[in-house]
């Protein structure tokens, strides 16, 4: 090989190495410690707000969706001769007037 080969490689071995090394257990406490901040901080903003009840609507959907017939998801099951579980493709799951009416939302 020539130097510049070597050099390539042992450099994308040295970033593999670093991706390998990714300590995800501080990675999940640190994001689980990030949640329950961020739960104490909504809890606390909504004792301190002064908003009525009766005031507080929701905000309307963008369309109405045609009533649908029930669907089983296991017959559009599309992943899982491949390995992916729980992926499914369901044709014209929106008629083209609530896609639009969606997207305008």
């Amino acid at each position: 090989r020539a130097p510049a080969d070597v050099a390539a490689s042992s450099s994308s071995r040295r970033r593999r190495r670093v991706v390998a090394m990714v300590d995800m257990k501080s990675l999940f406490e640190a994001e689980r410690a990030r949640r329950i901040e961020a739960k104490r901080a909504t809890a606390a903003a909504e004792e301190t707000s002064s908003s009525n009840a009766d005031e507080i609507r929701a905000a309307p959907a963008p369309c109405d969706l045609s009533p649908r017939t029930p669907l089983r998801l296991a017959d559009h099951a599309v992943g899982a001769d491949r390995g992916v579980a729980g992926l499914h493709y369901v044709p014209d799951f929106l008629s083209a007037d609530e896609e639009a009416a969606v997207l305008r939302g």
